[in-house]
């Protein structure tokens, strides 16, 4: 029996001694571009696998691909499968890069409303608001809100803010029948 045992560790030593050691398998992400790895994520993107389009196209981000050539698609996927934790991860990195864009902290604000937590909706508007009083957008957005949130005064407020800054703006219509509409539940009271 002990030489059964001697003879197997001295087959083991010899094996350790002469064999040659394996390389380490090579990481397929560091042979490839970001540019390689951002054609595949949105190829993904089109397949409809979502998640390996995240992947994908973080992996470009993170060899070098700037990100600004694939947020969109990245919180497009995101939202695609209702993954709206990840979308708004992304968007609050994104914002925290550029904080002189307002729409990011508009996106940040809907994605908020997306995952249902209202009250951190209102808040991001009104600071996007008051941070960019000139622009349109966040004015129709937080008056939505407000008025959502059965604020009626506040929200016939941003919407006749709205509609001095953008009288014939993307929302101009909607600002307006909002307005006809509030007004009329105020009359009734």
């Amino acid at each position: 029996m002990i030489r059964i045992h001697l003879f197997v560790l001295a087959l083991v030593a010899t094996a350790a001694c002469g064999a040659a050691p394996r390389p380490a398998p090579r990481d397929p992400l560091a042979s490839t571009t970001a540019a390689e790895l951002a054609r595949r994520g949105l190829a993904y993107e089109r397949a409809g696998d979502g998640v390996r389009a995240e992947q994908y196209l973080m992996a470009a981000v993170a060899s070098g691909l700037p990100e600004a050539e694939v947020i969109e698609a990245l919180l497009r996927v995101c939202v695609a499968q209702s993954r709206y934790g990840a979308a708004l991860r992304h968007a609050e990195r994104w914002r925290a890069r550029h904080p002189e864009a307002w729409d990011a902290g508009l996106l940040v604000a809907s994605l908020h409303g997306a995952i249902g937590d209202a009250e951190r909706e209102r808040a991001e508007l009104e600071d996007v608001v008051a941070r960019w009083p000139d622009a349109a957008p966040p004015r129709f957005a937080l008056a939505t809100v407000l008025a959502d949130g059965g604020d009626r005064r506040r929200a016939r407020a941003e919407l006749r803010a709205y509609l001095a800054l953008a009288p014939d703006g993307e929302h101009a219509d909607a600002a307006r029948e909002r307005l006809r509409a509030l007004d009329r539940k105020g009359r009734r009271r």
